[in-house]
């Protein structure tokens, strides 16, 4: 069968690192491929790591952390951090996006809904098909996630999810967002990012808000406080 040129194949490739815990460096890693079976070219667009960590600290079942927010408050930093403080997974949603999306965005065209549908049942599989069991380190989700639906959509396929919303004033985030490189995401689309976004409440779960004008380093203190005292 003949694939469109837009098609991608996504494989993970995942390989162990050991021996490196005792130095705190990577232990276990994996890496997104998309293959272009046009160009047949293959290029990476997206790491997992799992990290060395506070492995006294993993809780019992499986959590998973959702970091959300607009495109360019530092969801991924926040997340991976955290990855590494509680030796969890970290997981990019933004590799999950398939290519007419991330082509909708490099050209300045906000996602719908319908568009967004997709990407996150994408993502809730593969999280869905990873070892979930008791003893495994938590996982560590960057994902805008901007409506309640999204969310209800997330935790349906996936059980609670501790909400960790990263928030900020406009002239901030556009700044960041200017300032970044090589990301899909133009900063014209910050506005309809902030006009989908519904803020988390407690009637979702636990859930708190951090202000990105905070450092990063004050921001994943207070999540790991938060995390190791009343989420635990």
């Amino acid at each position: 069968m003949k694939m469109d040129k837009k098609t991608y194949l996504r494989i993970v490739i995942y390989w162990a690192l050991p021996n490196l815990s005792a130095n705190g460096k990577v232990t276990s890693a994996g890496r997104f491929f998309a293959f272009d079976n046009d160009s047949a070219n293959m290029a990476i667009i997206s790491d997992i790591y799992e990290f060395p960590g506070r492995g006294s600290k993993v809780a019992q079942a499986r959590k998973i952390y959702l970091i959300m927010g607009v495109s360019g408050v530092g969801k991924s930093t926040v997340a991976e951090r955290l990855a590494q403080e509680f030796y969890g997974l970290f997981i990019e949603a933004d590799a999950f996006h398939p290519a007419q999306n991330i082509e909708a965005m490099s050209a300045g065209i906000s996602l719908n809904d319908d568009m967004r549908w997709s990407w996150l049942d994408t993502l809730c599989r593969h999280v869905r098909s990873l070892d979930c069991g008791s003893g495994e380190g938590p996982i560590f989700i960057a994902c805008s996630a901007l409506k309640r639906k999204y969310r209800d959509f997330m935790s349906e396929r996936l059980g609670p999810l501790f909400i960790i919303h990263l928030d900020g004033d406009r002239e901030l985030i556009l700044k960041r967002l200017q300032a970044r490189k090589g990301h899909f995401m133009p900063p014209e689309l910050l506005d309809s990012q902030i006009g989908d976004l519904e803020i988390p409440s407690g009637k979702e779960g636990p859930c708190i808000r951090f202000d990105i004008a905070e450092t990063v380093d004050k921001i994943v203190i207070e999540a790991t406080h938060l995390i190791e005292g009343e989420w635990r």
